[in-house]
């Protein structure tokens, strides 16, 4: 699980690097010239425009690293898969689909909670 958190984490770093490096330079470069410091221009600058596509791809990386979980446990790791593969081995495909029934539940909740965020932030006047 820790290889997940480490893996995601560096993925996220890369693609919030590459969402700064395409943000329009207008709203930095004018906080740089009437005298703000990099840290300033950060949060008030870059942080705002780059908030929105960088939720979204934490919620793309969340529900990829619960898949990937899931993929785990069947291969021994205790996760949802683990339950998984117990139930099937058990021969009790009853509990088995629950489990696959609670992992899909889990996907498609967070991508739920996606949308409802993005909708509201956009509701808001935060959306771009």
């Amino acid at each position: 699980m820790l290889a997940l958190v480490i893996h995601n984490t560096g993925i996220l770093g890369r693609l919030g690097g590459e969402i700064i490096d395409d943000l329009e330079p207008g709203p930095a470069r004018s906080l740089r010239g009437i005298g703000a410091s990099r840290p300033q221009v950060a949060v008030f600058a870059l942080g705002p425009q780059a908030f929105n596509r960088g939720l979204i791809f934490f919620f793309v990386r969340l529900e990829t690293a619960v898949r990937e979980a899931t993929v785990l446990g069947l291969l021994g790791v205790v996760s949802l898969g683990w339950f998984i593969q117990d139930a099937r081995v058990r021969m009790q495909p009853g509990k088995m689909m629950v489990f696959v029934g609670l992992g899909a539940f889990i996907v498609l909740g967070i991508d739920g909670l996606s949308v409802w965020l993005r909708s509201w932030l956009r509701g808001n006047g935060q959306g771009r």
